[in-house]
């Protein structure tokens, strides 16, 4: 596509620091190729003040989804993926010219939102088996489709790697008449992922919180992890079913505080999205839980 004479661009600059990519120029033109000799020249000048410092140039045209601030966080997940030619020691300008739009197709637009409505609902990506399931197609077909996707640049996945793909189309390039679609057909499938404890029969809300806000995490191939108040527990599950729901089952060792301690415990999937399960201890105290999906897992405090 050329851009038309009126059509406005950004450029920016970019510079590789002990913290990471960053805009340490940027400035608007009317015009791509006034804004491309901008970068060129600026680039330039600046990698010979800051050799031997990585610096990069990108052009974006204003008005469409892609901004500088996206091709800066792309260059950020390409140099901690340690893609080296993200960290290459000399001057590179990278021209990122022109409008990207969302030109799929109506089926190609379905699979769009539904990944987008499951990761938002269920707070991990959708596996190849969540799409055969709810677009009720064979494992080649939707295969097909994601390699379609990719190619076309509206998805990025890590092949190999199960629920790793990641939407690139922001939710307003989405088809206005298929997001609700999806929610309204997607209910939750999976109880893997991060799980933050809501409420606990045995104990109250601020003991459940007390180093880290209280968490069971349930991740592919069996292994998992718990924290509640000073009690914490690695996970050995495997997955089921509970009265028709998806659900898991494990037992766990860990310690409570200073004491080594293990047990079991489990939890199913509830069509609020929340799951509700049962922690207990070996020959000990047991306790029902409520917890609510968290897209990112907490954090323990280091000890010493």
């Amino acid at each position: 596509m050329t851009p038309s004479a009126q059509a406005q661009f950004e450029a920016g600059i970019f510079a590789l620091t002990l913290e990471g990519w960053t805009i340490v120029k940027r400035r608007s033109f009317a015009g791509q190729l006034p804004a491309a000799r901008w970068v060129k020249r600026n680039s330039a000048t600046l990698a010979q003040r800051n050799s031997p410092q990585p610096i990069r140039g990108s052009v974006v045209e204003m008005g469409t989804w892609l901004t500088l601030e996206w091709v800066l966080a792309d260059y950020e997940r390409k140099r901690k993926a340690g893609n080296p030619e993200f960290n290459e020691p000399e001057a590179k300008v990278f021209m990122v010219g022109g409008r990207i739009t969302a030109s799929y197709t109506t089926r190609q637009g379905e699979y769009l939102s539904f990944i987008h409505d499951y990761t938002k609902f269920n707070g991990l990506p959708p596996a190849e088996a969540d799409m055969q399931q709810h677009f009720k197609v064979s494992p080649p077909t939707v295969h097909d489709m994601i390699l379609i996707l990719e190619k076309k640049g509206f998805i990025q996945r890590t092949p190999g790697v199960a629920r790793s793909i990641r939407l690139l189309l922001p939710p307003d390039r989405l088809p206005r008449d298929e997001p609700a679609k999806a929610i309204s057909s997607s209910t939750p499938t999976s109880i893997l992922g991060h799980w933050r404890i809501t409420q606990m029969e045995m104990w109250d809300q601020d003991f459940v919180d007390a180093e880290v806000e209280g968490y069971v995490r349930l991740d592919d191939g069996g292994s998992g992890e718990f924290q509640f108040g000073y009690v914490h527990g690695l996970i050995d599950h495997d997955l089921g079913r509970r009265d028709g729901r998806p659900a898991a089952e494990w037992s766990w060792e860990g310690n409570d505080e200073m004491d080594p301690a293990s047990g079991r415990g489990w939890a199913a999937l509830q069509d609020d999205g929340t799951i509700k399960g049962k922690l207990s201890f070996h020959r000990g105290e047991k306790s029902g839980f409520v917890a609510i999906r968290k897209a990112t897992p907490p954090k323990r405090p280091a000890k010493g």
